[in-house]
């Protein structure tokens, strides 16, 4: 063998060894979030039956603990789920999906301030996107509630779609503060966040989910103007109806 060849083959082995780790973590972070599932849907249906159950017979200090508890085990559930999500890379069942009732469920699983007004600009004649409907509504989920973080006053929200020869787009726009260029390339990554207390997922994992349903997702962003989120996927050329805009 020679000495290049050794080389290269050397130089190739700690990528083998570091891919290895990878799955031995992938599969650990697989097995132990599943394992801790299912002790904290015991507690949070324990909270919920003794609030049923017990009402107003409850003292105040001790529904305000269980509140704390309900809502404690909320974000560690939700913590678990994002970490399964991007450990486990679940194959996505595709079908034929109308990206409006992909937004109007996302959308009512967000939690909109009424500070922040939402426009929407959706066509009526969107074709379909064949893509998993419970992976996109997460991605939607996430990149919505991007959004909303990063307006924490007055801010407007706006979603457009739009079906361009043979490929459907839809962006999902604020008016926060934007991203600095040195971090854009950056916020997509696995652990990145530049919010204090965030994991760093959310993006990753949207990445991650779109990419396994055969779409893209690229941010822009101008510091002091705000950030769109660009989901792309594969479609048919198609007539377009009218944009709405339901912002009030």
């Amino acid at each position: 063998m020679s000495q290049s060849t050794q080389e290269a083959v050397s130089s190739s082995e700690p990528d083998a060894r570091e891919l290895k780790q990878l799955l031995t973590l992938g599969r650990l972070v697989s097995s132990v979030g599943h394992e801790l599932q299912q002790p904290l849907a015991v507690i949070r249906n324990a909270v919920f039956f003794l609030n049923q159950h017990l009402g107003e017979n409850l003292d105040e200090k001790v529904r305000k603990h269980m509140s704390l508890v309900w809502h404690a085990t909320g974000t560690v559930s939700n913590s678990i789920s994002d970490l399964l999500a991007f450990a486990e890379a679940q194959t996505p069942e595709r079908s034929d999906t109308s990206v409006n009732v992909l937004m109007v469920d996302a959308l009512s699983r967000v939690k909109v301030p009424p500070e922040i007004r939402v426009t929407t600009l959706l066509h009526d004649s969107l074709p379909d996107v064949r893509v998993d409907p419970v992976q996109m509504v997460r991605v939607l989920v996430n990149l919505l509630n991007n959004a909303i973080e990063a307006m924490p006053g007055k801010g407007i929200l706006t979603i457009t779609g739009a079906a361009l020869g043979r490929e459907i787009t839809l962006e999902i726009a604020d008016n926060g503060p934007g991203i600095p260029a040195e971090d854009l390339p950056l916020v997509t990554e696995p652990l990145f966040s530049t919010k204090t207390g965030h994991k760093g997922l959310g993006l990753a994992i949207a990445r991650s989910l779109t990419e396994r349903n055969g779409g893209t997702l690229v941010l822009k962003s101008v510091p002091g103007m705000g950030t769109t989120s660009i989901l792309t996927f594969p479609g048919h050329a198609s007539h377009m109806g009218a944009g709405v805009d339901h912002g009030e």
